[in-house]
C-alpha cells in the first residue's frame, strides 16, 4: 500500500488521516485558512503530530484557490522534510469525493458554502466561497447570521427564546455591543444545531426554506442551465444536516440531491489509495 498523510481543512476544524502499511488512524486538529490567523493548526502540525521524513503529504483546504496560499499551505510542512506537498483547493476535494472521475455539480455546504462543475479531472466553473464578507452562501456562517438576526428582532418563539438565552448566557439588548468588542465568527457558525432545534418553529422553518432557496437559485441553477446537469452532490456538515430541507427545495426546481456527504476524507483517501 501506498503511504501518505493526508488533511482536509476547513475554518473549523482539519480532518488528518495516517495512511501506512499497518492501518490507518485519524486525527481532528484546528481549522486552517490562509485568510484568517491559523496558529493553532501551525503549533498542531509541529507539535502535535507526527510525520516521518521522506513521506507523500496531501492537503485540501479553503482558501487555496490562488497559487501564493498553496505555497503557503506547503511552506508549513517543509521542517518536516517530505518526499513530496501535494496541495488543492477544497472544492476539488469535494469533487474527488462525491464524483471520483465522473463529471457533475458539486457543492461545499460547511462553515462555508460554494458550488461548482468538476468535470471528473478539474473544476471547470466555480459559484461563491469568497469568505465570510462577500459571498459564503449556504454556508453554516451565514445560516447562523440570519437565524440571529431572528433572534435580535425579537421574531423567534417565546420557546427559542427562552432555551437560547439558557445557553447562550446573554440577552439580545448587550450582546451586539459585547459580539462587535470581541468578534466571535466561530460562535455564529455554531448557531447552526439551534436552526435544526427550532425547525418545526413556523418562523424559523420559512427561514431555513428561503435560505436553501437562495442557494441553489445563485449557486446551483446557473451551473445547471450552462452544464446541462439536473442534480448535484454535496459535502459538509451544514449538506449532511438540513439534507432532506435542501432535497425538498430542490424538488421545487426540478433538481434532485444526487448524494450528500457529511465528511469527505476517507473519501479522498480512496481516491488516492
Amino acid at each position: 500500500m501506498q503511504e501518505f498523510y493526508l488533511f482536509e481543512s476547513g475554518a473549523t476544524k482539519t480532518a488528518f488521516v495516517c495512511v501506512t502499511s499497518e492501518g490507518t488512524s485519524e486525527l481532528i486538529l484546528p481549522g486552517f485558512n490562509p485568510n484568517r490567523n491559523f496558529d493553532a493548526f501551525q503549533i498542531a502540525i509541529e507539535e502535535g503530530i507526527e510525520i516521518k521524513p521522506n513521506s507523500k503529504i496531501i492537503f485540501y483546504g479553503a482558501g487555496l484557490a490562488a497559487q501564493k496560499n498553496k505555497n503557503l499551505a506547503a511552506d508549513l510542512f517543509k521542517s518536516k522534510a517530505p518526499k513530496s506537498i501535494n496541495v488543492f483547493d477544497d472544492i476539488l476535494g469535494a469533487g474527488r469525493a462525491a464524483l471520483g472521475k465522473s463529471a457533475g455539480i458539486v457543492s461545499i455546504l460547511g462553515t462555508g458554502g460554494l458550488a461548482a462543475y468538476y468535470d471528473g479531472k478539474a473544476i471547470i466553473k466555480r459559484r461563491g466561497g469568497y469568505g465570510y464578507l462577500i459571498d459564503d452562501l449556504g454556508g453554516g456562517f451565514e445560516l447562523g447570521k440570519r437565524f440571529l438576526s431572528l433572534w435580535l428582532n425579537g421574531d423567534l418563539s417565546d420557546r427559542a427564546n427562552a432555551i437560547l438565552q439558557e445557553k447562550l448566557e446573554i440577552d439580545p439588548a448587550t450582546f451586539t455591543q459585547k459580539f462587535y468588542a470581541n468578534p466571535d465568527l466561530g460562535f455564529i457558525s455554531s448557531l447552526v444545531p439551534y436552526v435544526l432545534q427550532f425547525e418545526d418553529d413556523e418562523v424559523v422553518n420559512i427561514l431555513i426554506q428561503q435560505y436553501f432557496k437562495d442557494f441553489i437559485v445563485q449557486q446551483i441553477l446557473p451551473l445547471t442551465v450552462e452544464f446541462n446537469v439536473l442534480d448535484f452532490s454535496m459535502v459538509g456538515s451544514v449538506g449532511f444536516l438540513f439534507h432532506q430541507h435542501i432535497c425538498k427545495v430542490a424538488k421545487t426546481y426540478d433538481l434532485r440531491v444526487n448524494q450528500c456527504i457529511q465528511s469527505p476524507i476517507l473519501r479522498l483517501v480512496e481516491y488516492h489509495s
